[in-house]
């Protein structure tokens, strides 16, 4: 869940608590992750790109840092900073 507060003219966006980033991840292990984390992993980052593509926008800096990874192994995309909206026809 996500909150967008606005305070003295201030914006604010409250979003849950991700433990750490897909890069934390691969750097931190010191064996190989299991088949069925990585697929979920992979599944989870494409429907991410999927969403975002059907409803016409390109995130434009997809990396591991900008994939964030909650305790229970759920993957959620960030930093929409260059992400585009493009024009579906």
């Amino acid at each position: 869940m996500s909150q967008v507060i606005r305070e003295n003219d201030e914006l604010y966006f409250v979003f849950e608590y991700m433990t750490q980033n897909l890069y934390q991840q691969i750097k931190d292990r010191d064996k190989y992750f299991p088949e069925s984390r990585v697929r979920s992993w992979i599944y989870q980052i494409l429907q991410s790109i999927a969403y975002l593509h059907k409803h016409g926008y390109f995130h434009r800096d997809l990396k591991p840092e900008n994939c964030l990874i909650d305790a229970q192994g759920y993957i959620k995309l960030c930093d929409f900073g260059f992400a585009k909206k493009v024009a579906r026809g």
